[in-house]
């Protein structure tokens, strides 16, 4: 297909600002280059600057378009890419004059349209699930990595690369702390730091600790936690390296070797368990929903989303702490309407009038059995609290 050669510019030019002026990684970049040939197909040979007279708009042409699998891109993938275009168009406006005229309000429409694939369950491991996959006896050191694996990252919400990456200096089981720290050679997501916390659940922290004493008893500190093991299911440390501006892209590629070991070994041991298989990261959901469930005030839903180093708690809502409708049906048929039998419905303020005629009886009571003196202290006590105020 045919494309404007000054789109391919003024996107090329974007990059340039992203790499210059944002935190975004090499692979970062490289989803966002994916997602410029699709912004570069929607537009054909029309400049983006006159995005807004197109006669079909940017999410109604996703609709259309399929992946390498010949299947439709799924809703989150959707959802990102429109999130990219917004942010895209929100720069150009703002650096370049062909694009002024573009509005705001245009720009906020450029998101998924709601189809029938949006409904969907929320995909995440249970604690019940990862109780089952623990309840696994191997002496395979290859699923016993694997076990201790799931269980660390249920506990923790670490991101796979971040896992990966983790020294074994890193973690600390006698404080349930873990130091993600990129100058440790952890690869977090924007190169961010934090010094995170495991949830406790004795069961899976005592799988985690029988794999972090026979590491430690095993490999140098600056090794990996998900410690490399040969053919042999022997332990082949290899040292982390310290992360810096010049081996970032590098490391960060490294980090996703062992991913297909991985899910091969995790398929395993969930069809061991009878539990379906789910990718890597929908422990970091599970992590999320668990951690929420016992989260009552909005401190700890906070507390939740900073140990999950996310940028703001709207992503961790929006995100990852959606629940299933099984799960919302429940809370919803807890609900009770009837409490009255007798079908009436109370009057609020009648309510409140007789709640304060009883305080008031209460009250005569209490100063009919007190003594003349005890009654003048309280006077007098009275009248300086209202000096006071």
């Amino acid at each position: 297909m045919a494309v404007l050669r000054n789109n391919f510019t003024v996107l090329r030019q974007y990059h340039e600002y992203l790499k210059s002026h944002t935190t975004c990684s090499g692979a970062t970049l490289k989803v966002y280059e994916a997602y410029d040939s699709l912004i570069l197909d929607w537009a054909a040979e029309k400049p983006l600057s006159k995005g807004p007279s197109f006669e079909v708009t940017f999410p109604r042409f996703l609709i259309s378009q399929r992946n390498k699998d010949n299947e439709p891109y799924s809703a989150e993938y959707m959802k990102g890419i429109c999130a990219y275009t917004r942010r895209f168009f929100d720069w150009a406006r703002d650096h370049k004059r062909e694009y002024h005229q573009i509005t705001g309000e245009w720009i906020k429409m450029i998101k998924p349209e709601k189809t029938i694939e949006d409904i969907h369950e929320i995909v995440a491991y249970t604690l019940d699930d990862i109780l089952r996959i623990c309840d696994i006896k191997t002496d395979n050191m290859r699923l016993r990595r694997v076990i201790a694996a799931i269980a660390f990252l249920m506990l923790s919400g670490m991101r796979i690369a971040a896992f990966f990456t983790l020294p074994i200096k890193g973690v600390n089981l006698e404080s349930h702390t873990v130091r993600q720290m990129p100058t440790d050679g952890v690869c977090t997501k924007y190169n961010r730091a934090a010094i995170t916390t495991l949830l406790i659940q004795s069961k899976l922290m005592r799988i985690i600790r029988e794999w972090d004493d026979l590491v430690r008893s095993q490999c140098p500190l600056d090794s990996s936690w998900y410690a490399r093991l040969d053919r042999n299911g022997n332990f082949d440390p290899r040292i982390i390296v310290p992360m810096t501006i010049d081996n970032k892209d590098e490391l960060k590629a490294r980090a996703r070797y062992p991913y297909r070991d991985f899910c091969r070994d995790l398929k395993i041991i969930c069809e061991m368990a009878g539990v379906s298989y789910k990718s890597p990261h929908k422990a970091r959901y599970g992590h999320i929903h668990l951690g929420m469930s016992k989260a009552r005030t909005a401190e700890e839903r906070k507390a939740i989303s900073e140990n999950a180093m996310h940028g703001s708690l709207a992503v961790t809502d929006e995100v990852y702490a959606r629940m299933n409708s099984d799960h919302a049906n429940k809370i919803l048929a807890s609900f009770d309407f009837d409490d009255d039998p007798s079908g009436k419905r109370s009057d609020p303020e009648i309510e409140s009038n007789a709640n304060s005629d009883s305080m008031n009886d209460m009250m005569m009571k209490l100063f009919t059995a007190m003594d003349p003196d005890m009654l003048i202290q309280a006077g007098e006590f009275m009248k300086s609290m209202k000096t006071n105020l």
